[in-house]
């Protein structure tokens, strides 16, 4: 049982974190009008909706911890895609 919420903890500061930095960092791009600072608050926005996905897969529809877990990954990986897609990827780099 401990385990579970220090789970749940984490899972959830996790996804504060993760919203704060994607609204900073699309607040950052309408500031300055900088597209990678768009690019990069649209990649954090996707990895925190894995964690938060996992955490609703888990706790509101009883999916095994394991399953769940795969759908984050899967999730974690498109968002490290978009970070280098964006950051140079698509261009050879540079």
């Amino acid at each position: 049982m401990v385990e579970h919420l220090i789970l749940s903890a984490f899972r959830g500061a996790t996804a504060l974190l993760g919203a704060l930095i994607t609204v900073l960092s699309y607040l950052v791009f309408r500031r300055y009008r900088t597209r990678l600072m768009l690019y990069i608050s649209i990649g954090f926005g996707i990895l925190t909706l894995g964690a938060v996905l996992e955490g609703v897969l888990f706790e509101a529809f009883a999916i095994p911890l394991d399953q769940a877990h795969l759908v984050e990954s899967s999730v974690t990986l498109a968002a490290l895609m978009t970070f280098a897609y964006f950051l140079g990827w698509r261009s050879g780099g540079g």
